[in-house]
């Protein structure tokens, strides 16, 4: 995939938050009966993330896909305690699903496999969206629209609309959005990023982005990551 189609948007202001490092928000109103609603967060636990020209990467030495920390859970999230997470490669893709929830307890466990009930599917993502928040300090975001469902492969068992944001940050000394783009395009990886993050549902009309930000850091979400890189 061509850089540019990769960066297809770059935020005109930056949003003033606490270094974050890779959050994740998600909101689903209900659509029909049966549609899940209520809240979690997700941890990064053994995962890490690789971000590269190509997308992002989520590996795990011990879960394929890699497997997140649930917490925090509430309403019909309650009784999840991870969930496995699917690469965005390209940046664009649509997985199906992104998010598959577990009641398993996130710990290194050869016979855990995600089961197709409890997803969150991607219908629609942004790409990457590159601010300068302050000097040596990117935030990258992307964007993604879907639907909850309790069922991967039935959605008339319930689904939720959902609309998500993945964000995480970059700090390095004179770190610019122009260097970084010249770097990606170069085929650096930025590997081994760490992540946590909010996710929730709820009946009331989707909030705008923003808002799903301001709660991450109301939450206390807060962080340095410090990029380590290698040639690709």
């Amino acid at each position: 995939m061509k850089l540019p189609a990769i960066l297809s948007k770059v935020a005109k202001a930056a949003i003033a938050l606490p270094l974050v490092t890779a959050s994740l928000a998600f909101n689903a109103a209900s659509a029909e009966a049966g549609a899940l609603s209520g809240s979690f967060q997700i941890g990064s636990l053994f995962t890490k993330l690789n971000l590269s020209k190509d997308g992002l990467d989520f590996s795990n030495p011990y879960t394929d896909p890699a497997e997140v920390l649930i917490s925090g859970a509430t309403g019909d999230f309650v009784g999840f305690n991870s969930a496995f997470i699917a690469d965005l490669i390209p940046i664009d893709a649509t997985p199906t699903p992104f998010l598959d929830l577990s009641v398993a307890i996130p710990f290194p466990d050869a016979q855990k496999s995600a089961d197709g009930k409890y997803v969150f599917n991607v219908t629609q993502s942004s790409g990457l969206i590159v601010t300068q928040e302050e000097a040596g300090v990117l935030g990258i975001n992307v964007e993604l629209d879907g639907v909850f469902r309790v069922d991967a492969n039935d959605a008339s068992l319930g689904q939720s609309k959902g609309q998500s944001i993945l964000t995480f940050q970059l700090a390095e000394a004179g770190i610019t959005v122009t260097s970084f783009e010249r770097r990606l395009a170069s085929g650096e990886i930025f590997s081994d990023l760490t992540f946590s993050g909010a996710a929730f549902t709820a009946t009331e009309d989707v909030p705008e982005p923003g808002a799903i930000l301001g709660l991450l850091a109301v939450g206390g979400i807060a962080g340095t990551t410090m990029c380590k890189q290698k040639e690709g």
